[in-house]
Order: C-alpha cells, then sequence, then structure tokens
C-alpha cells in the first residue's frame, strides 16, 4: 500500500483489505455495481433533495450543484451537511446518505451503522470492560485504518458513478469524503467532526476542514501538510449563527427577570441515554411543576422513550404537549422563540418517524431555549449555554474539555441527579448563565460559530 501522510501502512492494512473485500463478496455478492440515483424532497432541509436509488424521471438530478455526502450514523454527521446547507441553499444542494440508499451497495455501511449504535448503548449501560473495548476501537484511528478505508473506498466508488465528476462534494463523513477521492471527484471537502484528531477522519486527496484550531494543529503535527488542513470555526446552521448575539441577550434578560429557565434535552440517533435522560427528568419534576423550568425533549425516532416519557408525565398528573410533524415544528418555533411567549404546557414532547426531521428540530429548538442539555457531540459546538452528560465514548473528551475553556459548559455529568442538580442550580437569577451568555456574544464577534459559512465559501472557491 502507498505511504500517507509519510507513514508506510502495516501488514495489518492488506490483511483488514483482503478481510473486508472477503466479507462483501461472501455476504452481498461480489463487486459493487454503478448506481442509478434519482432526486427526491429532503425533511432535512425545504431546498435541499435527497438521492436515493432508482431511475431519474424528472432529470432534476443534473441541476444539483453542490452534493452532501453523508453516512447517518448517529445525528451528528447530518446535522454538519445540515448547517452546510443552510448556508449554501442557492447551490441547489443534494443529500447523499450513503446508508439510506436503497440497494445492496449500502449493506456493508447500514452493518456498521448498526454495529455501532449496538456498542455504543452497551458501552453506555453496561460500562467497565464493554465501555473500554469500545473506547479501544473508537481510539484507534491510525494509518493503518485510514489504509484499509481508503482502499475499501475504492470498491465504493462505483455508487458515485452517475453524478459528475467535476461536481463539487463536501462530505460529513470521512469515508464518504475518501469515496468521493476513489470516484474521481475533483471538489472534495471533508468536514470533520469531533476534536480528537485521529488518521481514519482524513480524506487524502480531499481539502480536509476541523471546527478548531487545536484539533488543526494537532492534524498537522501528525504529519498532515498545512495546505491539507484547515480550521473553519463551528458547523452551525445560518439561523442561529447570524442571530447568536441577539439570542444571547434575550437570554441574559430573562435571566435577569427570573423567567422559566427553558431546557431542552435531546436524545442522539442511537438513543444510548435514553435511561440516563429518564432518571434526570424525574429528579426535575417538582421544578417543573412549580413552573419554574420549562422541557423541550427531542426523542427523535425512539418511539419507545417517547411513550415512557408520556406514561411517566401521565402519572405525575403533568400537562405536556406533542409535536409530532414538520409543520408543528415549524409552528411552536415561530410562537416560541427566545424572544417570545413562554409554550402553553411546561412540557413538550418532540417526535418524528424521519430521521432528518429529527435532527433538524434540535437545530430548531436551540433559539427556542435558554439551555441545551446533551452529550459532547456536534449539537454542543452550538452557541448555547449547555449541561454537558456523560460521553458516549472518549473520543469526545476532547470536544468536552473544548467546550469547558470556552465557558460555555460544566465538565460532563456522570450521573443523571448530578446533571439535574446542575440544571437546577441555573434557575436562581445570580447563576451562571449570564456570564456564559456574554462570553458567547464576545466569541460571536470573531465569527467562530460561522465555520459552515466558511466551508461554503471554501468550496465556492475550489
Amino acid at each position: 500500500m502507498p505511504s500517507l501522510y509519510g507513514q508506510q501502512p502495516g501488514p495489518l492494512s492488506w490483511a483488514g483489505s483482503e478481510a473486508l473485500r472477503l466479507y462483501l463478496n461472501v455476504r452481498y455478492g461480489g463487486r459493487i455495481k454503478p448506481l442509478s440515483l434519482k432526486a427526491q424532497p429532503s425533511a432535512l432541509h425545504e431546498r435541499c433533495v435527497q438521492l436515493q436509488a432508482g431511475d431519474n424521471e424528472t432529470g432534476n438530478i443534473h441541476d444539483i450543484g453542490l452534493l452532501l455526502s453523508s453516512i447517518r450514523m448517529g445525528y451528528g454527521h447530518h446535522r454538519i451537511a445540515r448547517a452546510v446547507i443552510t448556508w449554501a441553499d442557492d447551490m441547489h444542494p443534494a443529500l447523499l446518505d450513503l446508508m439510506s440508499v436503497d440497494a445492496p451497495q449500502s449493506g456493508l455501511i447500514r452493518d456498521m451503522e448498526g454495529l455501532y449504535s449496538l456498542f455504543s448503548r452497551l458501552s453506555f449501560d453496561i460500562g467497565g470492560p464493554m465501555q473500554a473495548l469500545w473506547n479501544a476501537i473508537l481510539l484507534r484511528g491510525t494509518i493503518d485504518t485510514l489504509a484499509i478505508s481508503t482502499d475499501l473506498a475504492k470498491q465504493y466508488s462505483p455508487l458515485f458513478s452517475s453524478l459528475q465528476k467535476d461536481l463539487l462534494c463536501m462530505a460529513s463523513y470521512p469515508f464518504a469524503a475518501q469515496m468521493a477521492v476513489a470516484a474521481g471527484f475533483t471538489k472534495v471537502l471533508n468536514l470533520i467532526p469531533d476534536n480528537h484528531p485521529q488518521y481514519y477522519l482524513l480524506a487524502p486527496g480531499a481539502r480536509n476542514v476541523v471546527q478548531t484550531q487545536s484539533s488543526c494543529a494537532r492534524f498537522q503535527k501528525m504529519g498532515v501538510p498545512a495546505d491539507e488542513i484547515e480550521c473553519a470555526g463551528h458547523f452551525v446552521p445560518r439561523s442561529i449563527a447570524e442571530n447568536v448575539a441577539i439570542d444571547a441577550q434575550h437570554r441574559i434578560e430573562r435571566r435577569r427577570r427570573n423567567a422559566p429557565l427553558r431546557c431542552l434535552l435531546s436524545l442522539g440517533g442511537t438513543g444510548a441515554q435514553a435511561g440516563f435522560l429518564r432518571k434526570l427528568i424525574e429528579r426535575i419534576l417538582p421544578a417543573i411543576d412549580e413552573g419554574r423550568l420549562f422541557l423541550m425533549i427531542n426523542c427523535g425516532e425512539h418511539a419507545d422513550f417517547a411513550s415512557e416519557l408520556i406514561s411517566l408525565l401521565e402519572a405525575k398528573k403533568i400537562p405536556f404537549t406533542e409535536v409530532d410533524s414538520s409543520e408543528g415544528l415549524s409552528r411552536f418555533g415561530r410562537w416560541h422563540a427566545i424572544s417570545s411567549d413562554e409554550p402553553t404546557h411546561a412540557v413538550t414532547i418532540f417526535r418524528f418517524t424521519e430521521h432528518g426531521l429529527s435532527v433538524r428540530a434540535t437545530d430548531e429548538l436551540i433559539r427556542c431555549v435558554d439551555l441545551l442539555v446533551t452529550r459532547p457531540a456536534q449539537v454542543a459546538y452550538f452557541p448555547v449555554p449547555k449541561v454537558l452528560l456523560r460521553r458516549l465514548a472518549d473520543h469526545e473528551i476532547d470536544s468536552s474539555n473544548y467546550l469547558v475553556e470556552l465557558d460555555e459548559c460544566d465538565a460532563e455529568c456522570s450521573r443523571p441527579e448530578q446533571a439535574a442538580d446542575l440544571i437546577l442550580s441555573m434557575l436562581p437569577e445570580d447563576g451562571p448563565l449570564i456570564r456564559r451568555n456574554e462570553a458567547i456574544q464576545r466569541r460571536s464577534e470573531t465569527g467562530l460559530y460561522f465555520g459552515a459559512r466558511r466551508a461554503v465559501e471554501m468550496a465556492r472557491s475550489l
């Protein structure tokens, strides 16, 4: 195998590639064949289409000006793609989710996602040796791993065969970027999530873009040339980035008049923290009943979790509202922006059947709340004060430490009781939220939250 970033992959790379090739042959029937694509509306954004397997009868696939290539793997990768779309909706963007394409070629990717979700849940619920094993896997992004991934990308490159090779491609998952490069695309930006640099996150031959200066510097120390890695800032949707200062001011004013604390709890795509969130919610129910705390809970596609919460609220006789449609989400955002009226009920449960709508919901609800409760995932890079829950794996610890340094949150809460008590400590008007919103306002002047816009500008310049 050829050297990568000045390093020569070892025998493990060849053995791993051959094992995967054998697995593909046995499991999915040999060579990956070219794929025809068609465009259909996307729930992720109204100005975006999503590509699916099938004949392109209307011809609108040829109108695409920007390809967003991604793999679902939870919500974070699509959240990055959506942030970019909000800044590039004039470019006729199209999302190609390589896991959701209804074709045999996506089988291995679906297998990978299933294993990721399963191991994430087991790691979070069981801990101990299971968590140690999962950490070891997710932290092993070596040159060998990158070599295996890029070799596999060559086998998967026919998935891009029906698209023009001069089409601008921005990928929010490294394997998707590697496939685009292998397919011969000449304009590829690889948008790197997380803040922990690992070789497998890179796409050789693409322009790699990170969210923090520290990540950029560490990638360069790992041998990545300065002209192949660049820091753009946080990947944040346009409406949030453009209104960050005024939304922070509204949050400051709400604390000064001791308004109810609006809190958004978002369950991630794997659903690994469902039990943690349920215990947290149970502990803060008295403050909800007293009218001091309002909850907006995005259950996403996790129907069982939503049903459990509804049963809990009904048992405690706490009124709540449900939102389960795109129209309902948009209406809620208009009526209950952070500068507008309080919701009718102190608890609103958001539940959806579409992955794109589940991602979009948290993005749009950010501008309705005083506080975000989440693990140190991609949404934690959005400019809002937050309470950090326990990470799923140790590759997220660099993001956690970075956000604490920004003073947007305290250290991770390892137990539900700890997180609940921290939320309750934010209720007094003399709490830390005013300071944190003022810090966000100062950082907004530096352009830190305009990373998605800068990434689009980089793409336009290719």
